[in-house]
């Protein structure tokens, strides 16, 4: 019981999958694991999580480019988010990055030619 309330709050909130139950609440829980693990484990989960986003926002990853690294491409997400989104107020210590990236995606959406453009 203590390791299951110590995995509870191991990833942070933008980490976080919602509403895990089920298989996927056990998938959570291991990535808390790993995230604590140590600086290898954190990038580790960081890596997959943008991996499994990354088919659902075509745009975004097109525009992260050749960034691979889970923290710096979080941080990206973020910084578009901010300068795309200002009214929204998505931050990286409360926003899911599930959420951050769907939005930032649905707003790249009409700016679609002009990122064709500049590829």
């Amino acid at each position: 019981k203590d390791y299951v309330l110590a995995l509870e709050g191991a990833l942070p909130p933008s980490l976080c999958a919602p509403n895990a139950a089920g298989p996927q609440w056990l998938e959570e829980a291991r990535d808390a694991a790993t995230y604590l693990r140590d600086d290898a484990g954190r990038r580790s989960v960081e890596d997959k999580r943008l991996r499994l986003l990354a088919p659902g926002a075509p745009l975004l990853f097109s525009v992260l480019g050749d960034v691979r690294r889970g923290g710096e491409a979080r941080d990206l997400v973020f910084a578009l988010a901010t300068a795309l989104l200002p009214d929204a107020r998505m931050s990286a210590p409360t926003t899911p990055l599930a959420t951050a990236v769907r939005r930032v995606e649905a707003s790249l959406a009409p700016r679609q030619a002009v990122l064709a453009a500049a590829s």
